[in-house]
């Protein structure tokens, strides 16, 4: 009898059976690596043995929760894997966009420096679009197409020559995101001082580089347009709006 995973596989990804190789954890590998019994390295090292098996063109990735991500086998590296099938990430800010993602929204990024862990999010939570503004980290960019072409994902590098704003910050006007995410702060001492478009409902800003205080005052002025903090991990902080009392 067919897996569930491998049911919705088939409707999600229409490439015959035969030509896809499948990676994925049982639930006892996903246990043991929460719990520390499974290092990553050593997760990663048995990726790297299960890749260099893989015959056909294309890897379904599947983890034990969320969408399967399908790959070109010749793209597929070990970390990518591990990031899809575990949900791990090493970086705050993306540790809480991970959780916090959802198929709906609309996400923005301003200011990024981690391209790859950006597109690994978006692979994960399959929002309705995922733009992406900030540093390409001499990441193969004809990759990250190709893979987001085959799952559907609409992930966008944004840049100057597509028409975008001279100044990225301009692209919070544009277009009604649910979801941005921030990793300079002079940016989000900005965005806390401008009248901040209704559909957006989740901020999640890396405040590194800010003081206590001028953290805090950011927080108070987010605060008059109705975002409280939520959570944090790390210097990353998740603020939510809430409703007009």
């Amino acid at each position: 009898m067919e897996t569930l995973s491998k049911q919705l596989s088939k409707k999600q990804h229409p490439y015959h059976q035969d030509s896809v190789s499948h990676i994925s954890m049982n639930m006892i590998e996903r246990l043991c690596f929460r719990m520390g019994l499974l290092s990553r390295d050593t997760l990663q090292n048995d990726m790297v043995n299960r890749i260099k098996s893989i015959k056909l063109p294309l890897t379904l990735v599947t983890p034990i929760s969320g969408k399967p991500v399908l790959v070109k086998s010749s793209d597929l590296h070990p970390a990518m894997a591990l990031s899809l099938l575990t949900g791990w990430i090493e970086h705050p800010l993306y540790i809480l966009a991970s959780r916090l993602i959802k198929p709906y929204d609309s996400v923005l990024e301003l200011g990024g420096s981690q391209l790859h862990y950006a597109f690994h999010t978006a692979l994960k939570n399959n929002p309705v679009s995922y733009h992406y503004s900030g540093d390409k980290d001499h990441t193969d960019l004809s990759y990250i197409h190709k893979i987001a072409d085959l799952n559907h994902l609409q992930f966008r590098i944004v840049s100057q020559e597509d028409g975008t704003p001279e100044d990225s910050f301009d692209l919070i006007s544009i277009r009604p995101y649910t979801v941005i995410l921030i990793n300079q702060s002079d940016m989000a001492v900005r965005l806390a001082n401008t009248l901040i478009p209704l559909a957006l409902r989740h901020l999640i800003i890396n405040t590194a580089d800010m003081t206590a205080d001028a953290r805090q005052d950011m927080l108070n002025r987010f605060s008059v347009q109705h975002f409280s903090k939520q959570s944090h991990s790390g210097d990353a902080i998740h603020l939510m709006r809430g409703r007009k009392s």
